[in-house]
Protein backbone atom coordinates (compact mmCIF):
# COMPACT_ATOMS: atom_id res chain seq x y z
CA UNK A 1 0.00 0.00 0.00
CA UNK A 2 1.70 3.14 -1.23
CA UNK A 3 -0.14 6.38 -0.56
CA UNK A 4 1.61 9.49 -1.79
CA UNK A 5 0.50 12.67 -0.08
CA UNK A 6 1.24 15.71 -2.19
CA UNK A 7 0.15 18.22 0.42
CA UNK A 8 1.09 18.17 4.10
CA UNK A 9 -2.53 18.23 5.24
CA UNK A 10 -4.73 16.03 3.03
CA UNK A 11 -8.49 16.41 3.22
CA UNK A 12 -10.73 13.45 4.16
CA UNK A 13 -11.90 13.36 0.54
CA UNK A 14 -8.32 12.96 -0.65
CA UNK A 15 -7.68 10.26 1.94
CA UNK A 16 -10.81 8.42 0.79
CA UNK A 17 -9.67 8.70 -2.82
CA UNK A 18 -6.23 7.37 -1.91
CA UNK A 19 -7.76 4.43 -0.04
CA UNK A 20 -10.13 3.73 -2.91
CA UNK A 21 -7.31 3.10 -5.39
CA UNK A 22 -5.47 0.70 -3.09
Amino acid sequence: MNIKVVRGNPTPEELAAALAVV
